[in-house]
Formats: C-alpha cells, structure tokens, sequence
C-alpha cells in the first residue's frame, strides 16, 4: 500500500498529512460527497476528456492487446454496430443478403454485442445470428473474392480500434 500519493496531498511532512488526512475523513464520515473518481476512465486514467484523448493517441494507437493487461481493453475505441454497417455499405453494394450476413458476423466479431441484442436488430434471434455467422465463414474460406472484400473491410474496422 503506498500511502504517500494521498498524504501528500495533506501536508508535506509525513506525521502533518496523517493528522490533516483523519481530520478530513472524520469531517466527511457523514456527508455526501462526489466521489472524485468519478471521472477515471477503464479504472486508470483520470483526466479531461482531450486529456485521456491524448494519452490514448500517443501511448496506446496502433498497439496489440494484451492478456497481462486487460485495463487497455476498456480504453480502446471500440468498434460500434453503425461502423460495420457502414464499411459494409460502402463497399458491397449489390448483395443485399451477403451485405446482411457480413453484417451479422462482422458484428458478432468485433462489437461487444449480446447475440440477442444483434438479432433484435435484424429481426432473427441469438442462434440465428450464430448460424449466419458460421455460414459466411464457411464461404469466406471456400470463396476468394468474398475473402479479399472481406480483407478490406477489417482493415477498415481494425483502423477504427485507436
């Protein structure tokens, strides 16, 4: 436990901030109080929003995830349902079925949507968003013109993950 980021806010000498820092915590035992963590973001960074913004721009752009360190996870721009479609608008035009099921895998894949919520949205249920997942990989892997447009638009989604 390192005491001294707390205490120092309460005096300069070590036996002063305690004293300072009891005083304080017997003052507010009873009241209401905003927390002043109230504002971190992904339980460590606490700042202004273009501060956090700068942070995440400079330090964590272009980097991988990492199992040892699940508090980045929460601070990556997370892609959203509208991205996908958007992307996948933009570039299958003619196909309004594959354009739907490239949607429903795409969505399973990299939001953190339920597959009950995504199927409420298309109008089928969890277990058929999962079949149609399992569907279009299936023709991923046996179609190369499906596979490359499928290329570009992860790629496209991967650039939206800073």
């Amino acid at each position: 436990l390192k005491m001294d980021i707390i205490l120092g806010y309460f005096g300069k000498k070590f036996s002063e901030s305690q004293k300072n820092y009891k005083n304080f915590v017997e003052i507010m035992i009873d009241k209401q109080y905003e927390s002043p963590l109230k504002d971190v973001v992904s339980s460590t960074i606490l700042g202004s929003k273009e501060f956090i913004d700068f942070i995440k721009e400079r330090y964590l752009s272009g980097q991988e995830e990492e199992k040892d360190l699940p508090a980045l996870k929460g601070l990556k721009k997370k892609v959203t349902m509208e991205d996908v479609c958007n992307e996948v608008d933009i570039i299958v035009k003619d196909d309004i079925k594959l354009s739907r099921n490239i949607k429903l895998y795409l969505i399973q894949r990299y939001t953190d949507m339920r597959l009950d919520d995504i199927g409420k949205v298309f109008r089928i249920g969890g277990s058929g968003v999962c079949q149609a997942g399992r569907r279009i990989a299936r023709q991923i892997k046996d179609d190369k013109g499906l596979s490359k447009i499928m290329k570009r638009i992860e790629g496209n989604l991967s650039r939206m993950k800073v």
